[in-house]
């Protein structure tokens, strides 16, 4: 992430589904994190056990991702490549062999059918199953995602990611910011983009995600029965090359229907190979 002076953004989500009219969790060990673990904001170097649902796309083009389950890592549409693709979990830094990483065979590629790969179409949200279903532990758990629930409005964010930095090199230690809502209107003029309906604006004078970033979760923490937990409002889609402060996130609470049908539909069965749906 590129640090103009400034930091970086994570932004965690959590799923949520209705059962009798009321608001559930998808994962009941969602959104939580170590108490003990560093809630450092301003682009300031963080770890894992903050946000343990972070996750490495490991493919083609350096992106990012968030755990939502045991086998499902959320991301943006475009890092999904054809070719074959792993996840990295439990990592602070891009060194494999840091803290308790580990890496995971991705067996199964979803993308949003709508998505185009050329140009800011909207629609930039995919899914990524993994080979095997992974254990929760304090570096790896699912971020909590909204379903059923009217969005109520979030003015700050958080953003974390392995990103170029303001020198334009990738990080070695993961890095969070804190990012605002903005209007949509200023990245639909600045951008030219008509699809922001299905889109969070959000802006800082001192951080931006930038190259790397991609598929990263934008997050913010909020009370789910008496306690906090971190939820998932956005993904990072893009932005302008310069990183300079704004940016546009897939807006997560718009597409929870389509996540949960996706699971279903796919749901946790091994399958040979590695194929890329579009649905």
């Amino acid at each position: 992430m590129k640090i103009v002076i400034w930091g970086v953004v994570a932004i965690a989500y959590l799923f949520i589904a209705t059962e009798k009219g009321s608001a559930t969790l998808h994962d009941n060990a969602c959104g939580k994190r170590d108490p003990m673990g560093p809630k450092i904001a301003g682009g300031q170097d963080s770890e894992i056990r903050a946000h343990p649902w972070m996750v490495m796309v490991i493919s083609n083009k350096p992106c990012g991702g968030s755990l939502i389950n045991p086998r499902y890592v959320l991301t943006a549409a475009h890092c999904i490549s054809i070719k074959d693709m792993k996840v990295r979990l439990a990592a602070d830094g891009l060194g494999p062999s840091l803290t308790k990483a580990f890496e995971v065979e991705v067996d199964m590629k979803i993308i949003h059918d709508k998505f185009v790969y050329a140009g800011n179409t909207g629609y930039d949200i995919g899914l990524l199953r993994m080979a095997r279903s992974v254990q929760y532990t304090d570096y790896v758990k699912p971020i909590c995602l909204l379903v059923d629930e009217q969005e109520k409005p979030v003015q700050t964010f958080t953003v974390t990611g392995w990103g170029k930095n303001q020198f334009g090199i990738r990080s070695h230690i993961l890095q969070e910011a804190t990012l605002n809502n903005a209007d949509l209107r200023r990245c639909s003029f600045k951008f030219w983009n008509s699809y922001v309906l299905f889109e969070i604006c959000a802006e800082s004078t001192k951080s931006d995600a930038c190259g790397g970033d991609s598929g990263g979760p934008l997050s913010a923490q909020r009370k789910y029965d008496e306690e906090e937990r971190v939820f998932q409002y956005g993904i990072v889609s893009h932005g302008s090359p310069q990183c300079t402060g704004i940016g546009i996130y897939t807006n997560v609470t718009h597409f929870t229907n389509w996540i949960l049908s996706a699971v279903e539909l796919y749901g946790f069965d091994d399958v040979q190979g590695c194929t890329l749906y579009h649905v």
